[in-house]
């Protein structure tokens, strides 16, 4: 019984956590901006069609993903320094842009 509660918390946990990234109010937005040429069942269709895919990817890596961590030796905290060079090298990127990314009214208004 423990083992099952122990499990529901961290799927608790995985959701809290990835409202923030799917950010459900702007994404319901850009949802019916790109369906729009959608009839209603067809636009009802992808959604569902899209939830099944994203709920089963979800669950394979929750219960598959130890396992592939031990198979390539991959640690958490390997992990957690991964995600913060990514992080920062993407913010480093975000303050200083290529020269050649940045058009003429960008440089009028820098």
């Amino acid at each position: 019984m423990k083992s099952v509660i122990e499990f529901f918390s961290w799927v608790g946990v995985a959701l809290v956590t990835l409202i923030p990234i799917i950010n459900p109010v702007s994404t319901a937005v850009l949802l019916l901006g790109i369906g729009s040429h959608l009839s209603t069942k067809e636009r009802n269709n992808q959604i569902t069609r899209a939830c099944i895919y994203m709920t089963a990817i979800l669950i394979t890596f929750l219960l598959l993903g130890h396992l592939v961590m031990i198979a390539f030796g991959i640690s958490v905290p390997g992990i957690r320094i991964a995600g913060g060079l990514v992080i920062g090298f993407l913010g480093f990127r975000m303050l200083f842009p290529d020269e050649g990314q940045i058009t003429g009214e960008g440089r009028q208004e820098a």
